[in-house]
């Protein structure tokens, strides 16, 4: 019976047979007939020796077989656990588990102690506070566990919570995502800056299986393989590097004490020319007016995120966290405003939102809204009213060819020459592209980091030549596909390194091709030639008019004019051609 079932195995599960002359494929079909060989072997004994016995033995037989290969499998996946992926969430005991990541920076941190804490006379000289041969070591609540077991042992572990309230002086900071943006300030440029994982865990597909999915897995051979390769082997087609299903955190370590040792050092010039190259661009641009405040009223936002023209020049603001859409005419004057809250217990009905993040407006004059965290788009009128709208919420598992009708937290939008839609789904790692009347057309990119892969895309805009930008956030660049989304080129971006929630960087080209981009958390803009070449940059954090607080999405008018949805400031601000 173990033969019988070793060989079905082999069978249903091997490489497919008959597919070619190959080495490779000579091999498969070599394992196929003799797996089928060995399987009517087996039968043929099973049938011959049943003969022998009763029903009830036959049986009891069959039972301690089906015992005995589950005692066999437990000693496997048990070995397997525990001797060869100890602590990886391949393996479903595990699941959501702390990553080596975490091992690997409290290496680092008793590498430093050893070797900094050990030399007085520098560790005086440079200010490196040491307690029973161990250095300062700053962590927030983003990183609290298992950070503050670790340091169970270190006196001058120092516990920040989500707010520092003072520069750090610390030879290690380590901040979790939620509160990096708040914490930069209290940095500085003294630190340079590595990125860990802190949980990861694996990728969640059978939470949404289908009737459609089941068959796939029995019919398709590569998903047979890759569903046997995950249940036996625990290896997922995905590169754990890959997984979507992270929690990070931001290993910073300061500059003079990194010039001192060599494993560190050689990091030092390539962040300082990186800021350098920022700094030496920057320059002092202040806007010609701000329109807004904060409020629940006509022309007052709660984080406007984003804004479109129409030919007209009127331009429709995103109010995300007043979840609605307001109007203005080219002088900036309020003309209307449409729609509500979703209630949270129904189906999100037509014309409500849930903190909406993209728009864009057609040459008739139809407005686009990504309402975001109902995972759909809604198409208006120029008046506000309802026309249709698409999409459902899902996740894809960073596949780009899933349902195009899938949606997980959409949060921009693009109209091509065609008029067609290119709409970032941001949270399934793809860009799709529909018809004006929400039809499918194509789907592109999916989770990874090569060239036309992704990971968080926000911002997307099109040239006059129709060249597509997008923002890969978390991939730290910008990406460049031609009319048929075909890879053109591809430029870092070293000023997205935060994965909060506020963090999305939206994109705009300039009459000249020039592509604009904007820093929420670094509170600047981004001005980039049409391949890559770093022009200008403007902005800094404050409430002043040559300042930002998290911009997110910017728009040209007719005339050139440069129009930034300030969010954290609610407001819009307008720069005179820049």
């Amino acid at each position: 019976m173990p033969l019988a079932l070793v060989a079905f195995a082999a069978i249903v599960f091997g490489a497919r047979p008959f597919q070619g002359m190959t080495l490779d494929q000579l091999s498969a079909t070599n394992a196929f007939i003799v797996s089928l060989i060995m399987f009517a072997f087996a039968l043929a004994a099973l049938a011959y020796l049943a003969r022998r016995f009763t029903a009830p033995e036959f049986a009891r037989v069959v039972a301690v077989t089906f015992v005995g290969v589950l005692v066999a499998l437990t000693m496997r996946f048990a070995a397997l656990a525990v001797y060869i992926n100890p602590d990886v969430a391949t393996e479903t005991i595990i699941y959501a588990q702390g990553s080596h990541d975490n091992v690997i920076a409290m290496q680092e941190i008793e590498d430093l102690s050893r070797r900094l804490c050990s030399q007085v006379n520098i560790a005086k000289a440079q200010n490196i506070q040491c307690d029973d041969g161990k250095i300062k070591v700053a962590y927030d609540d983003d990183s609290s566990w298992p950070f503050v077991w670790y340091l169970r042992n270190y006196r001058n572990a120092f516990f920040y919570g989500s707010n520092p309230n003072a520069m750090f002086d610390a030879v290690v900071v380590i901040v979790g995502p939620k509160n990096e943006e708040a914490v930069k300030p209290f940095l500085g440029n003294k630190y340079i800056k590595r990125q860990y994982k802190l949980i990861w865990w694996p990728l969640e597909g059978y939470k949404d299986l289908s009737v459609e999915r089941v068959i796939g897995y029995i019919t398709d051979p590569q998903q047979r393989a890759d569903l046997f390769n995950a249940w036996f082997y625990h290896r997922y087609k995905e590169s754990t590097s890959q997984w979507p299903y992270v929690h990070n955190f931001s290993f910073y370590l300061r500059k003079d004490v990194a010039a001192l040792l060599w494993n560190y050092a050689g990091q030092v010039p390539t962040q300082v020319t990186i800021e350098d190259e920022y700094e030496k661009k920057f320059v002092q641009l202040a806007a010609t007016r701000a329109l807004g405040t904060q409020g629940l009223g006509n022309a007052q936002f709660v984080f406007p995120r984003n804004i479109a023209f129409d030919a007209q020049g009127n331009f429709y603001v995103v109010d995300s966290d007043n979840h609605r859409i307001q109007k203005f005419n080219a002088n900036g004057e309020f003309i209307l405003a449409w729609g509500t809250r979703s209630p949270d217990n129904i189906a999100p009905p037509p014309s409500t939102f849930n903190q909406p993040w993209g728009i864009a407006v057609d040459k008739s004059g139809n407005v686009y809204v990504a309402d975001t965290w109902n995972h759909r788009i809604q198409k208006f009128d120029a008046n506000g009213k309802f026309l249709t709208m698409w999409g459902t919420n899902g996740d894809t598992r960073g596949i780009a060819q899933g349902n195009p009708l899938l949606f997980y937290g959409p949060r921009a939008i693009a109209i091509d020459a065609q008029g067609n839609l290119l709409v970032t789904d941001t949270g399934n790692k793809r860009v799709l592209k529909f018809a004006p009347d929400g039809t499918p057309l194509a789907q592109y990119g999916g989770v990874g980091a090569e060239p036309g892969k992704f990971l968080e895309p926000v911002g997307i805009a099109i040239d006059a030549q129709g060249n597509i930008f997008v923002a890969d956030t978390w991939n730290l660049r910008i990406q460049k596909f031609d009319a048929n989304f075909n890879f053109v080129a591809q430029w870092a971006v070293p000023a997205w390194e935060s994965q909060s929630v506020v963090n999305k960087p939206y994109l705009a080209v300039d009459a000249h091709g020039n592509v604009f981009a904007t820093d929420p958390e670094g509170s600047r803009v981004l001005k980039f030639s049409n391949d890559g070449a770093l022009l200008a940059v403007f902005g800094r954090r404050g409430t002043d008019l040559s300042s930002f607080n998290l911009p997110t999405g910017l728009a040209f008018d007719a005339q050139g004019n440069l129009y930034v949805a300030d969010s954290g400031n609610h407001r819009i601000v307008v720069f005179t051609a820049p």
